[in-house]
């Protein structure tokens, strides 16, 4: 009778312990799935919110961001010397673009968080005039190959804050610069400002070598009057605000 009692009161603690368990673990599934799916839910809100966040916040960096062309006040010239004299030459056609937030010819300020996207300057080598006529042109245009590359280009990689000569305005400009056929890395100086009028307006020079280029300096009087290799192009580029 007492091994029966003992026996039945046995089988119904396991059976109460099988019972806690059963819902305990049931408890805990429902728990961790409810979990899982909260946290998805949540993951694709947050995955949209940060989508839709990132849209439009590029948007409004770069809905800014528009292409503006040279003005004609743009003014370029090529010093160079020879064993007669030194001698100049005005650059009458200078072409290209330059993409950059609007704001900065809006505000007529540039500052240093100020930023250029893209730069372009084309130059036709036939624009390029000489004072002393067109002999003195036809060398020249003859010197840089100008019936098989009838252009010569610059074109900006990178700009920033000049480092070895800070100030307002002050940018190192790296870029590659094409002549005769010939592209070669380059690294200028250049100064941004703003006019009285409120056009913005970069300045700068930069030397090189004609022979770099596989350039032949030219000459007159049959070799006796021979150009110096190296020349300087120095430009005051002025941007137009309308598009």
């Amino acid at each position: 009778m007492v091994k029966k009692l003992i026996c039945g009161a046995k089988i119904q603690f396991i059976y109460k312990l099988t019972y806690f368990l059963f819902y305990f673990i049931r408890f805990v599934m429902y728990h961790s799935y409810l979990t899982l799916y909260v946290n998805k839910a949540m993951s694709k809100k947050l995955v949209i919110f940060l989508l839709f966040g990132s849209f439009f916040l590029n948007h409004s960096i770069y809905c800014q961001v528009k292409k503006f062309s040279f003005s004609d006040k743009t003014t370029m010239q090529i010093q160079g010397t020879s064993t007669l004299h030194d001698w100049t030459c005005n650059v009458t056609k200078v072409e290209g673009s330059i993409e950059m937030d609007s704001k900065i010819l809006n505000k007529g300020i540039w500052s240093e968080n100020s930023r250029i996207k893209s730069l372009k300057v084309s130059v036709p080598v036939e624009s390029i005039k000489s004072p002393r006529g067109a002999a003195m042109e036809k060398k020249l245009y003859n010197a840089l190959k100008s019936d098989k590359f009838p252009t010569i280009l610059f074109t900006l990689s990178n700009i920033k804050n000049a480092a070895a000569s800070p100030g307002p305005g002050k940018l190192d400009a790296n870029g590659t610069l094409l002549i005769a056929g010939v592209e070669k890395p380059i690294s200028l100086l250049v100064k941004a400002s703003f006019s009285a009028d409120k056009n913005l307006v970069f300045e700068g020079s930069y030397t090189l070598n004609m022979k770099d280029f596989d350039v032949e300096p030219p000459s007159a009087m049959f070799g006796q009057i021979v150009s110096g290799e190296k020349v300087t192009i120095s430009f005051n580029a002025q941007i137009n605000k309308s598009l």
